[in-house]
């Protein structure tokens, strides 16, 4: 299991969010925490994000990093879908 570390943006998105919708984000990134690799939805992102790996929850989007060796999950941006590749 990896163990997860918020960035301080997404941590501030995730806080303003209800009850019900960080349930939704909590499912999501416990199926990420077992294996970001291989979890549902995530797509490698290209160009200047190269490196990076996204989910989508329903209308946002969870950008991430990962480390192996470290089994750290890095919690990057977590926004609107229409806000969270700028």
């Amino acid at each position: 299991m990896y163990t997860l570390r918020w960035a301080r943006d997404a941590a501030a998105f995730y806080d303003g969010l209800g009850a019900d919708q960080q349930e939704r984000i909590d499912d999501a990134l416990l199926e990420l925490a077992t294996d970001p690799v291989i979890a549902p939805g995530v797509k490698r992102l290209k160009g200047e994000m190269q490196g990076l790996s996204s989910r989508r929850v329903g209308s946002w989007r969870v950008i991430i990093t990962f480390d192996h060796s470290t089994m750290l999950l890095d919690i990057l941006v977590l926004a609107d879908r229409k806000e969270s590749y700028r």
